[in-house]
C-alpha cells in the first residue's frame, strides 16, 4: 500500500512561512515610516548644531580669506545696522587692514547674503551666498549651501550701492 502524500500539509505550511514573512516585512516598513519623522528631525538638529558650531559656507570662506586678525564689521540683518558696518569696512580698507563685512538680503526660500572681504594681500573679494539653492525649503543647510567668490577689479574701489551696501567696482 502507498503512503499518503503530504502536499496539503507542505502546502499550508510554506503558506505559513510566506504570510510571516509577509506580516514581519509589513510591520519592518510601518516602524520605518512611523519613525521617519524622528530621522529627519535628528538630521535637522545635526546640520543646526554643525552650522551654529562652524559657521556656514560664507562665514568659512571669509575667515579662509581674511585671516584670522581680519576685522569683522559685522553681519548686517536689517538696514538699521548698515551705517556702522559700512564705515568700518570702509576705515579698514582706507588703512589697508583686512576686513569683512555681510548683508543679510532676506531670501525667499533660503538664507541668502552677499559681503565683502579684504585680505591681508590687498585683494578684495565679493562673496555671494545661498544657504538652500536646490530644494529652497527655508533657512540654511549644511550640504546644499553654496558661496560664490568674485575679486573685485582693479584698482579696488568701494562705493555704497543704492541699497545702502558696500560693494566694489
Amino acid at each position: 500500500m502507498a503512503a499518503p502524500e503530504n502536499k496539503p500539509l507542505k502546502h499550508k505550511r510554506s503558506f505559513t512561512v510566506f504570510r510571516s514573512v509577509v506580516l514581519i516585512f509589513l510591520a519592518g516598513g510601518f516602524l520605518v515610516w512611523y519613525n521617519y519623522g524622528w530621522i529627519l528631525q535628528r538630521e535637522k538638529q545635526a546640520e543646526a548644531l554643525a552650522l551654529h558650531t562652524l559657521g556656514d559656507a560664507w562665514e568659512r570662506q571669509s575667515r579662509n580669506l581674511g585671516g584670522p586678525h581680519a576685522l569683522d564689521c559685522g553681519r548686517v540683518r536689517d538696514r538699521r545696522n548698515l551705517t556702522a558696518a559700512n564705515e568700518c569696512a570702509l576705515n579698514a580698507f582706507g588703512q589697508r587692514k583686512p576686513f569683512r563685512v555681510r548683508y543679510d538680503l532676506g531670501g525667499v526660500d533660503s538664507d541668502v547674503s552677499i559681503g565683502l572681504v579684504y585680505t591681508p594681500d590687498g585683494k578684495l573679494y565679493r562673496l555671494d551666498f545661498d544657504g538652500d539653492p536646490i530644494r529652497g525649503q527655508g533657512g540654511t543647510s549644511w550640504s546644499r549651501q553654496r558661496v560664490g567668490k568674485s575679486a573685485c577689479p582693479l584698482p579696488l574701489q568701494m562705493y555704497v550701492n543704492r541699497d545702502g551696501y558696500l560693494s566694489c567696482k
